[in-house]
């Protein structure tokens, strides 16, 4: 029985066009070629400007990050993506999916000797959802210049539309 429900998945994943970690097809790659051009202040990969006003500039991206529903590049007290990956109003699903992206992410970055680390949320509605952390360790005397990205991946709760949204952010340094 397990195998028989084991091939269905395998062959769910493969027409919704999952990883074998459960991600969209090609997620890592997109992730990882932001964290590539985060020394270079994203210059590669974040396009023309959006919007601006007097605390944050907002670009596109240049880059479709595989199952994210919005995407962008802001610059307010330094330079990050942040992507949108899903929304939901039952907490239920939106734990689902902080586990699987959880889960892929912490795939996708150990592999390149990131680590993770969580700290508490402090809005009540989020407590369930630790916010990670992925960085990587670094000599003492590491250049700010070359430093590379961290990523960290948080839930959202907006009490208005009584929706959580589930993104992560990649920081360039």
């Amino acid at each position: 029985m397990i195998c028989i429900k084991r091939y269905f998945l395998a062959i769910a994943a493969l027409f919704c066009g999952l990883a074998a970690n459960g991600q969209p097809e090609g997620f890592c790659d997109a992730v990882n070629a932001i964290l590539r051009d985060a020394p270079n202040q994203f210059r590669n990969v974040h396009g023309g400007m959006k919007e601006s006003n007097a605390t944050a500039s907002v670009f596109k991206s240049n880059i479709k990050v595989p199952g994210t529903l919005n995407s962008r590049f802001v610059s307010s007290m330094g330079l990050f993506y942040e992507g949108a990956l899903f929304q939901s109003s039952d907490k239920e699903v939106i734990t689902r999916g902080y586990d699987e992206y959880k889960e892929g992410l912490r795939h996708c970055l150990e592999a390149q000797g990131y680590h993770m680390t969580s700290v508490d949320n402090w809005v009540p509605q989020t407590h369930d959802f630790r916010k990670l952390i992925f960085t990587k360790n670094l000599p003492a005397d590491a250049d700010v210049k070359t430093m590379p990205g961290h990523v960290t991946m948080e839930v959202d709760y907006d009490k208005t539309r009584d929706l959580y949204t589930l993104s992560f952010y990649i920081f360039d340094h």
